[in-house]
């Protein structure tokens, strides 16, 4: 399941957001190679709310809460979040750059 670590934070700069995904990689890298079932995705920024959201691939809540904290990421909130299989998806499996 994936899940959205919200984290409000100013937005950063293209190098500060390249640190960042490169703790929760390590993070979760770290808690894998522990047997949890993780996997950072990548983030994403919403500048006009001060909000970044880090997509994480985790057997539960908690194991993306935990890659988070030891990234040193603020968590906010947890949700669960669902990918679209919809028009865009299916272009991209047909070659179609949409």
């Amino acid at each position: 399941m994936r899940y959205l670590v919200e984290s409000y934070l100013p937005p950063p700069s293209p190098e500060a957001l390249e640190r960042l995904e490169a703790r929760a990689t390590a993070a979760a890298d770290e808690l894998t190679r522990a047997g949890a079932p993780l996997r950072y995705i990548e983030a994403i920024v919403v500048p006009e709310d001060e909000m970044c959201m880090f997509v994480y691939e985790a057997g539960s809540a908690e194991l993306a809460r935990e890659a988070s904290a030891r990234a040193g990421i603020r968590c906010e909130r947890i949700v669960v979040a669902r990918v679209s299989s919809g028009v865009a998806s299916r272009a991209q499996e047909e070659g179609d750059p949409r």
